[in-house]
């Protein structure tokens, strides 16, 4: 293909896009276009008019093709730049229909990184779009399984106007090659399956939907032989209603996509939801374990290969392969089943089946017969049968031989005995490795079962029996070390000066491997074991769990919380703050009563901390080292957003940001705030422990961590927030809903009014104190509070709401990203969420929004409208949030 072809098919394809379908016919039948031209434009536009993807593809691959046609045959790409952004390119090391993707050198911090690059005939919007969506997915799954992202740039302006984003360079094969070049076994790919549901269980947990796995889509990496999940570039979120099939149709490229999809990824009125990734793991164990796909369309056209998949059931796996026959072809058939309920339910079960088969127990894709059952039992305790039956063998042929020759009967109790010894060794061996990958798969799972609250009782109760199971088998492990050592001699003898002894096993390189993966497995499993505050240990999730047992009772059932909500319920029904709310009692939180002042409900959080109580002087709210969250129940309203420079306008403030102008109304459902800033204390019982720059920080002002419990928790980085909030069963308050509590129905700069020396009593602000902490470097007011730094939580009066250090003390995080300003995207109904939809121009991808101002800043930066912006992996010691909490579920 000519240069100019491509050009000019490139040209017409964009402007027949943005034609209505009338215009479209009619600029196809001009005379200017060849029949040829017209036949591949129509092509790509009856692709289009199904999903932008089919289109996007297509260019891709007509792009590629010129590239390989050039001159010299060399691609256009070949000639890579020499830096893209901040990377210095070193190799291009894969393309496809959207982007390049190049390995290179980042100097700070100094690692390599795989570089995916928009490719240059593809910065339409939509393409820039979907680029977008892939890095929005990547950005938000954490995984060992899933390759991570550490930053992208979609800034126009930058890599030669071409978006890009840095991630994880894997150094490994894909999967199907892995497999053939180390010539694998059976039970070792089985495992890397197993591993790879592990990790899209993950993503279908976070919302996502994968819709192209294939196996050069995993990696196998050579440094820890696990697998890594690439190129999420069609995933969609899993409410998404959106539809991008993969097929593509050039007869080369038909067999590497659509084999591996799924019946109603192909039907065009199908829905799809997690159970098509489910079913394309199922072709790809098919295929690793027979080497062939379910279904031959070599020579099929489309329509044929659809049909192919739609309508008739591969050839069974065990005609491959007898070795197959049993379980693992059943597991197949269920996992491919033509009916989606007919599958695994999810990708985690499909990965258990594989693992209840490489430990010998029985699969729930086959009914538990009895006969079945004692087979899976016979053949998990091989050993013990095996010797039996050969005893007894033995036994009867020495009954018998007794009579002929007693030594053929001796010769052949001895070689008995040795081929047991050779099986039970083998076993031994399969079972060593096995608790190696059952240990990560157990730690990986810890963080899945939060918050403690009885639907996840099944999960932990699992979680504990596969630990103990662990643990029992600690003694099996130091017998194996035991026997390795006396083959060895030790390098240091026990008590000396090197600690534990050292073994030189000699050129037995086998059994030095062996006794140095015991030594970790056996410390490993001990630690397991052993109660730590942010490890994922056996004890911890026992506590979690007996937590998770009793918080029902605690916070609804028992009589005394029975009566709270009740009396609760009466009030939000009857009182004029709430008009009618009809308030349902709340699994984890204790009403409290109103507060006296503020005529709100205020609830304790009982996973957080202890009961707080009432001053009896002040009738206010104690706040101890050791007191749980508060949260106070905001009625429903409608507010303005932001601030007007115009004196006459709403919310007027003369100087008031760019970024907070205009003001826009803005409707709120009732929803839940903490009352105050999260504490350190309350943020160590969530998070197992204090940020490392706390301590430090504590420290360095010679104050005990007892009164640093007190404080707000500062250092804190924005997915540290939403991480604790996983597991305390709450979010962090969208900007309209902070906003909203501050003001507490005013429109003024600040809660108290106009004049900023109206907030000494109610604001810890850069003043006096802080200017002498600072040498008098940096502005302050001309008040005094006597808080150098942050105060603690209530120091300071509160607004209207009853919620105290809304302004100053420290910023807090907010789950939106940053915006140019308010209109930059629309709000979402209910909470007012930031609906953002990114495009060229904008790096939003990890800027988040921080509110309320710190003791580091004047009173004009710390206003009720004032928006400040943060990388999400900041953290200072001025940066801290306050949870809220939904009535009804939200994301």
């Amino acid at each position: 293909m000519s240069r100019e072809h491509h050009e000019r098919i490139t040209e017409l394809f964009e402007e027949l896009l943005a034609l209505d379908p009338q215009a479209r016919v009619e600029r196809l039948e001009r005379n200017d276009l060849s029949d040829d031209l017209r036949a591949e434009l129509r092509e790509l536009l009856e692709y289009a008019d199904r999903d932008d993807a089919f289109a996007e593809e297509k260019i891709g691959r007509i792009a590629q093709e010129f590239a390989a046609e050039s001159p010299g045959g060399t691609r256009q790409d070949a000639r890579h730049p020499e830096t893209i952004g901040r990377y210095r390119i070193l190799r291009e090391i894969g393309r496809g229909g959207m982007g390049v993707v190049y390995e290179a050198e980042q100097s700070s911090p100094q690692r390599r990184v795989a570089l995916k690059v928009l490719q240059a005939s593809l910065t339409t919007p939509e393409a820039v779009r979907r680029f977008e969506r892939e890095t929005e997915i990547l950005g938000r799954l954490r995984h060992p399984g899933i390759a991570h992202i550490y930053e992208a740039v979609l800034d126009a302006g930058q890599a030669d106007d071409r978006p890009f984003f840095a991630m994880e360079l894997i150094d490994g094969l894909p999967l199907d090659e892995h497999v053939r070049e180390h010539d694998l076994a059976l039970e070792q790919r089985v495992t890397l399956v197993a591993e790879a549901c592990d990790a899209i269980h993950y993503a279908h947990a976070n919302g996502v939907l994968h819709r192209d796995l294939k196996p050069s889509n995993i990696l196998v990496d050579k440094i820890d032989g696990g697998v890594k999940i690439l190129d999420f570039g069609i995933a969609r979120a899993i409410d998404s209603k959106e539809r991008a099939e993969t097929l593509q149709t050039d007869p080369g490229h038909i067999i590497g996509t659509i084999a591996y999809m799924s019946p109603e990824q192909i039907e065009p009125t199908s829905l799809i939801d997690t159970r098509s990734d489910v079913y394309t793991l199922g072709v790809i164990l098919y295929e690793l374990l027979t080497g062939v796909l379910p279904f031959d369309l070599h020579g099929q056209g489309i329509v044929q290969a659809a049909r192919s998949i739609c309508d008739s059931d591969p050839v069974s796996p065990d005609a491959h392969d007898s070795r197959l026959r049993g379980d693992l072809t059943t597991i197949i058939r269920k996992a491919m089943s033509r009916d989606r309920d007919a599958r695994y339910a999810s990708a985690a079960a499909f990965g258990d089946d594989l693992r209840r088969y490489l430990r010998d127990e029985p699969i729930t894709a086959r009914p538990a017969s009895g006969i079945y059952q004692i087979r899976m039992l016979v053949k998990r305790h091989r050993t013990i049968a095996t010797v039996s039956l050969a005893a007894l063998l033995l036994i009867m042929v020495a009954s018998i031989w007794a009579l002929v020759e007693r030594t053929t009967a001796i010769e052949q109790r001895r070689l008995a005995v040795e081929r047991g010894k050779v099986a039970s060794e083998r076993s031994s061996a399969v079972t060593r490795l096995s608790d190696l990958r059952r240990l990560r798969i157990l730690r990986n799972d810890f963080e899945a079962h939060w918050p403690p609250h009885p639907e996840h009782l099944g999960g932990m109760e699992d979680w504990i029996d596969e630990a103990r199971d662990l643990l029992a088998r600690i003694p099996l492990h130091q017998e194996r070390l035991a026997l390795l050592r006396s083959n060895a001699s030790p390098v240091s003898a026990p008590g000396s000066e090197d600690g534990d002894p050292e073994y030189d096993f000699g050129e037995d390189v086998e059994s030095a491997w062996w006794y140095e993966t015991l030594s970790g497995l056996v410390a490993e499993l001990r630690a397991l074991g052993v109660d730590h505050p942010t490890g994922a240990t056996l004890p911890q999730m026992i506590r979690r769990r007996d937590f998770a047992t009793s918080i029902e009772e605690r916070s609804k059932t028992s009589d005394e919380a029975h009566a709270a909500w009740s009396d609760a319920i009466a009030y939000a029904g009857e009182s004029s703050p709430y008009a009618g709310l009809e308030l349902t009692p709340i699994l984890g939180l204790f009403p409290l009563g109103p507060d006296p002042e503020s005529g709100l409900l205020e609830f304790w959080h009982i996973q957080s901390g202890e009961r707080p109580e009432r001053d009896s002087n002040t009738n206010r709210l104690s706040i101890g080292t050791r007191t749980g969250l508060v949260f106070v129940l905001l009625p429903g309203g409608t507010f303005h957003m932001g601030s007007s420079t115009d004196p006459g306008g709403i919310n007027p403030y003369a100087q008031a940001l760019e970024n907070e102008t205009p003001a826009i109304e803005v409707t709120l459902d009732a929803f839940l705030l903490s009352k105050y800033e999260i504490t350190a204390g309350q943020w160590m019982r969530l998070a197992g422990a204090m940020p490392e720059d706390f301590r430090n920080a504590e420290v360095a002002s010679n104050t005990t961590l007892v009164e640093f419990e007190r404080n707000p928790v500062t250092h804190i980085e924005w997915n540290d927030c939403r991480v604790v909030c996983h597991r305390g069963g709450f979010l962090m308050p969208t900007e309209a809903q902070w906003e909203y509590a501050c003001r507490a129905g005013t429109s003024t700069p600040w809660f108290t009014g106009i004049d900023k020396n109206d907030l000494a009593r109610f604001a810890n602000l850069a003043d006096a104190s802080f200017q002498q902490h600072t040498g008098g470097q940096l502005p302050a007011e001309r008040w005094n509070d006597t808080f150098r730094l942050a105060a603690p939580v209530g120091a300071f009066e509160p607004n209207a709401f009853g919620l105290h250090d809304m302004h100053g003390n420290v910023w807090e995080w907010c789950r939106d990203r940053m915006t140019v300003n308010h209109t930059a995207a629309p709000l979402r109904a209910g909470d007012g969420f930031r609906e953002l939809r990114s495009s060229p121009g904008q790096q939003l991808i990890d800027i988040r929004v921080t509110r309320g101002g710190s003791f580091y800043v004047v009173a004009a930066i710390a206003r009720s409208a004032v928006r400040a912006r943060h990388p999400e992996g900041h953290s200072d010691l001025n940066l801290g949030f306050r949870p809220s909490m939904a009535l009804s579920a939200t994301k």
